[in-house]
């Protein structure tokens, strides 16, 4: 029905509001011109070009096996998670969601679970909704793999990552995330919507192989990028 009624009603692109959509809420225009992340390290997704050993990559304290994200974390990717996460513009949400769907197209049938980064009730009142578990939706219904939002939990006490300096993302954490019920899975894939420091990712990979879980993979819409080497 609602493919018959995007034929009927033609959908403005979310971005320039002017060209008919795609699959992806996307026009051709506007999806060809988005910072797609390509050739980028597979255990922590910085590019290859921005990619150094001081970032601690590999690292003994990375629990994930994969990471992938699709855009890089520039314009307008800021602008559109604002307006999806402060701004309830879901449609902003579901698009980045299909196109991370379409860009990981093939992945191992090995996988169990997608695993949305919760919410604190504090920051589920003032949304009303997970911006992770919205996009695990999305994501979940287009690969059809289940998703499973009820095994993890989190503090209220947590502080909002994007309020804290880089070094403090980095420090080891107290456990704001908790088990909420036993997972059996043997591998799953965690979803979040932007990658920064990794730090809460891996923290809930942790938690999960602790569980016995053998492989905990990371996906994410996007990547924030270090800042380029300086030149020498």
């Amino acid at each position: 029905m609602s493919h018959l009624l995007r034929q009927l009603i033609p959908l403005p692109c979310i971005l320039c509001e002017q060209n008919q959509i795609n699959s992806s809420g996307f026009c051709e225009p506007c999806l060809n011109d988005l910072p797609w992340l390509t050739k980028a390290c597979p255990y922590c997704a910085i590019p290859w070009r921005l990619h150094r050993d001081s970032l601690g990559c590999p690292s003994p304290r990375h629990s994930i096996d994969r990471c992938t994200a699709v855009f890089e974390y520039t314009f307008p990717l800021p602008q559109l998670m604002m307006q999806f996460k402060q701004q309830a513009f879901l449609a902003a949400g579901r698009a980045l969601a299909v196109c991370l769907a379409q860009a990981i197209s093939t992945y191992p049938a090995s996988i169990e679970a997608l695993v949305p980064i919760p919410s604190s009730r504090r920051a589920l009142r003032r949304r009303g909704y997970n911006p992770a578990l919205e996009i695990s939706r999305t994501v979940g219904q287009i690969l059809k793999i289940p998703v499973v939002d009820h095994w993890l939990g989190v503090s209220d006490a947590k502080r909002d990552q994007k309020h804290l300096p880089r070094a403090d993302r980095l420090r080891p954490k107290d456990n704001s995330f908790h088990a909420k019920r036993p997972c059996k899975a043997t591998h799953l894939v965690i979803i979040d919507d932007v990658m920064t420091t990794l730090s809460t990712i891996n923290q809930v990979a942790r938690l999960f192989k602790a569980q016995g879980v053998q492989q905990v993979d990371a996906w994410a819409v996007c990547r924030t990028l270090p800042p380029p080497p300086r030149p020498t």
